[in-house]
């Protein structure tokens, strides 16, 4: 049975996180590469083997959700270890949210899933640099960390807002179909996550990094991540994908902004799937480390009721 998807604590164990440079080719085709920093860190343990997400014309929430389901039985199988099954939102709300935030709600269940704190939430001006790279891999018909003469760190570092307030960056993950493939957002975190075996799973290693300074925003989330999609045609292939994911620790003085977000109850600055499963986690009483803005909580009774859950689920399927 799949747990329920506002249900999601779970723990492994954790090594190293190391240097990683890599490349995967298959037909139609697809290609990944990713920029690992050279830096100790930790992660859980990689699967023995890859497991594959074949070519299909799947489409649907629900076919995600079996695939990613899929792979965390195989995962299980081959280290022993009891990750449990998600539940995805329903496909209405599914199809309400930008590639960032399928993005990010699926690397934050495979990692809270794993006993590791989420990351903090997408942030606008890494979200801008890698729409940004993006682009121009597309417009430029290439596919490379460095094809515009500068690393990802680069990148980042030119935006005057991290540079000045940045603890630590973790960049980059790419993704490239070439030709008619469905979710290639979904497709892109499910291959970093589980068929990542030939770059030496180091696209799985940035995913699921977790020493990051937890020194501003809301207790026990941190690090700032961003999705960049560009579509046409790629090496010939018209109706092609490309993503870009960039990662960086915000220092501590980061503003996360004053304004109140109605709903926001891990008090992040925006409205996400996050407040529904800490809403929920509130209502069945669920252990948790955290702060629930009570502030921003809908209906102004001073504590997370059933009211507050539906509110921010009506919200985020577009009801209200």
């Amino acid at each position: 049975m799949p747990y329920d998807w506002l249900d999601v604590i779970r723990s492994m164990r954790c090594e190293k996180l190391r240097k990683s440079y890599c490349l995967t080719v298959s037909f139609p085709f697809i290609l990944m590469l990713c920029f690992a920093a050279p830096v100790m860190a930790g992660y859980p343990r990689d699967p023995l083997f890859d497991i594959e997400w074949p070519y299909s014309t799947e489409s649907s929430v629900a076919a995600v959700q079996n695939r990613f389901n899929a792979a965390r039985t195989n995962e299980n199988s081959q280290l022993g270890t009891e990750i449990p099954m998600l539940s995805l939102p329903s496909q209405s709300i599914w199809d309400s949210m930008n590639d960032a935030e399928k993005a990010l709600c699926l690397i934050n269940l495979e990692r809270i899933d794993r006993g590791l704190a989420p990351l903090h939430g997408i942030e606008e001006n890494v979200t801008s640099i890698a729409q940004g790279y993006a682009q121009y891999l597309m417009d430029n018909d290439v596919f490379s960390h460095t094809a515009d003469g500068k690393t990802p760190w680069q990148r980042l570092m030119e935006n005057p807002v991290i540079n000045a307030c940045h603890d630590s960056y973790i960049a980059e993950n790419l993704a490239c179909f070439g030709g008619n493939w469905m979710l290639p957002v979904e497709r892109a975190v499910y291959l970093w996550m589980y068929d990542d075996s030939g770059s030496s799973w180091g696209h799985r290693h940035i995913l699921l990094w977790y020493p990051y300074s937890d020194n501003g925003g809301p207790a026990g989330k941190e690090g700032f991540m961003g999705i960049g999609r560009a579509t046409g045609t790629f090496q010939e292939y018209p109706n092609s994908s490309i993503i870009v994911m960039d990662v960086f620790d915000p220092c501590s003085t980061w503003d996360y902004g004053s304004d109140i977000v109605v709903g926001d109850l891990n008090g992040n600055g925006s409205l996400g799937l996050e407040d529904a499963i800490l809403a929920v986690r509130v209502l069945s009483q669920s252990v948790f480390d955290g702060t629930v803005y009570l502030d921003r909580e809908p209906d102004k009774d001073g504590k997370i009721g059933l009211p507050d859950a539906l509110y921010i689920l009506q919200s985020l399927a577009g009801l209200r």
